[in-house]
């Protein structure tokens, strides 16, 4: 995690060497005091500093009367005191400022809140954008869509829990994604035609995926999480390089039609070992296709 100071911390000096900085006679305790509050202050930077090695994003940041609150996306969080108090605490969506002192040090922190992003690479290296980005789209507005060092992210405003109806058709250079575990539905029609994408990454919150969802995608193995109660009719239609498909649900998710018809013709269904007898009944046009699989 990258740490930006800004204003630098001033040299601490003993009591004597700060007194010799001055010609004429002056209050030693009143410099005595200030020594001992930037000593203060420091030993709080370094432990903050200390905290962010563990390199784990800052999801928000708090301010109280002793200290700060620093909360991580591992649900964790870590109490720093300042017994002279942190000025100020503020956030946005992409740092946190930390102001100590009155000499207004900042201290800037990369904060974000992982199920604010989606990654994403495309086949030319280039920024790509959503088909459809309005807010109703992601239930969140997107702020930034960078391009840096082979990867591509998309930023909002706020936790994305849809990718709705048509967001991201027929985008033909997206080639991989990762969407966050806040997402809980896939719209219709949502990766359709994204003929070039390879590699999806479907988060751990996902109940459902819609019509034509990935139709005509290329990507040769999917990962359907265990949440997922429901495919839409030709989901899966035409991904023709689709050999194996892992469901991780105990309970079989509803399947419309045609939902993996024209994938590879070797492709496997690999579902729960205890589970293989109920699902070979509930989806019985791939009933010869179904494998157990210990997730």
């Amino acid at each position: 995690m990258r740490i930006l100071l800004i204003a630098t911390m001033p040299m601490l000096l003993s009591s004597c060497e700060l007194l010799e900085l001055f010609e004429e006679p002056c209050d030693h305790s009143f410099y005595e005091q200030r020594i001992d509050e930037l000593e203060e202050i420091q030993t709080a930077l370094h432990t903050l500093m200390g905290v962010l090695e563990e390199e784990l994003a800052i999801v928000k940041v708090e301010q109280y009367s002793d200290g700060i609150i620093v909360y991580f996306s591992d649900d964790s969080y870590r109490i720093i005191y300042d017994h002279s108090g942190f000025l100020s605490v503020r956030q946005d969506y992409k740092y946190v400022y930390i102001t100590v002192d009155e000499d207004q040090i900042v201290f800037l922190l990369d904060s974000y809140d992982k199920n604010r992003k989606i990654y994403y690479t495309t086949t030319d290296g280039k920024i790509l954008s959503p088909t459809k980005s309005t807010p109703d789209i992601f239930q969140a507005n997107l702020i930034s869509n960078v391009y840096e060092n082979g990867q591509g992210c998309y930023t909002f405003d706020d936790e994305v829990t849809i990718v709705g109806d048509y967001a991201f058709q027929k985008c033909a250079t997206l080639a991989t994604i990762k969407l966050p575990d806040s997402v809980v539905t896939l719209g219709r029609n949502s990766f359709d035609h994204c003929t070039s994408l390879r590699e999806i990454h479907l988060g751990n919150g996902l109940t459902s995926i819609g019509k034509y969802a990935f139709w005509f995608c290329s990507m040769t193995e999917i990962v359907i999480p265990e949440l997922v109660y429901s495919f839409g009719e030709a989901s899966f239609e035409y991904c023709r390089n689709l050999s194996n498909i892992y469901v991780k649900a105990i309970t079989p998710p509803n399947i419309g039609p045609r939902a993996f018809d024209a994938n590879a013709s070797n492709r496997k269904f690999y579902v729960p070992q205890e589970y293989v007898a109920e699902y070979q009944r509930v989806w019985p046009s791939y009933a010869k296709l179904i494998e157990g699989y210990k997730f």
